[in-house]
């Protein structure tokens, strides 16, 4: 049974605490190939050859940039730093450790390099584990596998170094194994698997990335006005929630979401759909409605940060509260989101009368409202 991400991140933090391989599955945006991935303080003979019988052979290991400053990891000669997310550096082996080639040599340059006492002194270089920096905010500023091998053993209590390499797929060895067959890997092996995107979706869950900035109550001709200003420190968003000072004892407030219509809203006609939801929200005396600011006039690179927006919006209902709450259309991932952030939620059929947008171009100055929900 897979689950949901999160019981997913937690059998797999319990396998890493344990000592055991898992199967990471990359993340279609960034980086698709599936791979093996264990805590590289836990690192054995056993665990590092069935890592390499049934990878290719190129054992890494994610560490923070911290860690590859203390025992002077340079970047790997020839290396891009940040082309696709790669962050090689020189290759190295435990002083001692033979060879360096056999899967005891590499399990003791694993351990060696998840020691937090370790020294650059400590390491021969060129070696054969290549270490790949990660970047700083792990998989929240890139969903590749030394972010989420790096998180996850953060989380499962362990020092930040993990050991990974591409799983070779089974159908075609000349290729990496996919989502699909990383999956079956994984059932036939009785390992536990999890995605870059769940460890993404976890710490968003269980972190607090979103900040009240504000709030503010204001006399208005809907009524007493509860305005208040979050920012993300995930997304760089900023959004204000509104609701009415007149709770009617309800059970779960509908909530609208909606995307401002202009980065500069002041230097423009009053916004008619708002106003719309405004009225609506006055009648109900209970709903509340969450506008999301624009960050620029073209506001690029917006569709691209969808789930982590629609984290957003979870937390903000979490923290204003509330433990369930009706949704008018939402958008994809929403009540799967609010479900892992412990709210409950319920559809609703009715909702107030939405313009059309009415300015636009190749971009879209408008927002794409549907049903009181932002598409």
């Amino acid at each position: 049974m897979d689950s949901s991400p999160v019981h997913r991140v937690h059998r797999v933090l319990s396998d890493l605490a344990a000592g055991c391989p898992t199967v990471l599955i990359g993340s279609p945006g960034t980086d698709p190939d599936g791979y093996l991935l264990a805590a590289a303080e836990k690192a054995t003979t056993t665990t590092v050859a069935f890592m390499v019988r049934y990878s290719s052979g190129f054992l890494c290991a994610g560490l923070t940039g911290t860690h590859c400053d203390r025992i002077g990891l340079p970047p790997m000669v020839g290396a891009v730093p940040g082309l696709s997310g790669s962050n090689h550096t020189v290759s190295v082996d435990a002083v001692g450790s033979g060879t360096g080639i056999s899967a005891s040599d590499r399990a003791d340059t694993l351990r060696q390099l998840a020691d937090p006492h370790s020294t650059a002194t400590e390491f021969t270089r060129p070696g054969h584990v290549i270490p790949v920096r990660a970047v700083a905010d792990g998989v929240l500023g890139h969903r590749g596998p030394a972010e989420a091998g790096t998180d996850l053993a953060g989380l499962a209590g362990l020092h930040r170094v993990v050991a990974f390499a591409a799983l070779v797929s089974d159908k075609d060895p000349a290729a990496i194994a996919g989502a699909a067959e990383c999956r079956e890997f994984a059932r036939a092996h009785h390992l536990n698997w999890v995605t870059v995107d769940d460890v993404a979706a976890y710490r968003r869950v269980s972190e607090d990335h979103v900040r009240t900035c504000f709030t503010e109550r204001r006399g208005t001709p809907f009524g007493v006005l509860c305005a208040t200003g979050f920012h993300s420190t995930a997304t760089g968003s900023n959004y204000v929630a509104y609701r009415i000072d007149q709770p009617d004892g309800r059970g779960d407030p509908m909530v609208h979401v909606y995307r401002e219509r202009d980065f500069a809203p002041h230097a423009h006609p009053a916004d008619t759909d708002l106003q719309t939801l405004f009225a609506h929200l006055s009648a109900s005396g209970s709903d509340v409605i969450i506008v999301e600011r624009r960050v620029n006039s073209l506001d690029l690179g917006y569709a691209r940060n969808h789930d982590g927006r629609i984290a957003d919006i979870a937390q903000i209902i979490r923290d204003m509260g509330l433990i369930g709450a009706e949704l008018l259309v939402p958008v994809p991932g929403m009540a799967e989101t609010l479900a892992a952030f412990g709210i409950a939620t319920s559809s609703h059929d009715s909702a107030p009368v939405i313009s059309p947008p009415v300015r636009g171009g190749p971009l879209g100055t408008a927002s794409e409202v549907r049903r009181g929900i932002v598409q």
